[in-house]
């Protein structure tokens, strides 16, 4: 008679492949993974049909992660600088918080292991924040730019902030501030 699945050793496994990632990339292995996890490593494939999947799966639920934390509370009716502070302040505040999901994430982002498919849904998530982003370039120099331009200046600003909240969290509000203003005076007139 076969086992039943459970939801918690599925966390477990999702959470344990999170951390791993973080640490050694798309290069963890299984028997990590279960290790980490508390499971045997067949129990893995219960859940996953291969370590591919399970990648893509961790993929997709940071994506879906990172966006509740964008777009929670977001002011549908702001002006723009504010409606793009706050996708800026989500992004900044989840990365942050989560430092290994940050990692996974910019590990899976770079991997030939997640699917075109699975990248096109996790880019669709965005589609809301990429449409804000987009209408803050304004500056002439960015505008005419590649879409992507503005989304990597976006990133690489992002990443130097929250690195430096990391470093020193009680000048955390500064720092976030600080790198708003940087990237509103890159792209925006």
């Amino acid at each position: 008679m076969a086992r039943l699945k459970s939801d918690d050793r599925r966390s477990a496994i999702l959470s344990a492949t999170v951390e791993l990632v973080a640490q050694q990339g798309t290069g963890a292995t299984t028997a990590s993974i279960a290790r980490r996890a508390g499971v045997a490593e067949g129990s893995i494939f219960t859940y996953f049909e291969n370590k591919d999947d399970l990648l893509n799966q961790i993929y997709l639920d940071l994506k879906r992660d990172l966006i509740s934390a964008i777009l929670s509370g977001f002011p549908e009716r702001g002006d723009l600088r504010a409606r793009a502070h706050h996708v800026w302040q989500g992004y900044v505040a989840w990365g942050v918080s989560n430092p290994s999901k940050r990692k996974a994430m910019a590990q899976l982002s770079v991997s030939e292991r997640i699917s075109a498919g699975n990248k096109a849904r996790g880019l669709a998530m965005f589609a809301e924040v990429t449409i804000i982003l987009s209408e803050c370039v304004t500056r002439p120099a960015v505008r005419n730019l590649p879409a992507t331009y503005p989304g990597s200046v976006f990133a690489a600003i992002a990443d130097a902030t929250m690195d430096a909240i990391i470093a020193d969290p009680s000048r955390s509000a500064e720092y976030s501030l600080a790198g708003f203003e940087a990237l509103w005076n890159a792209v925006h007139e």
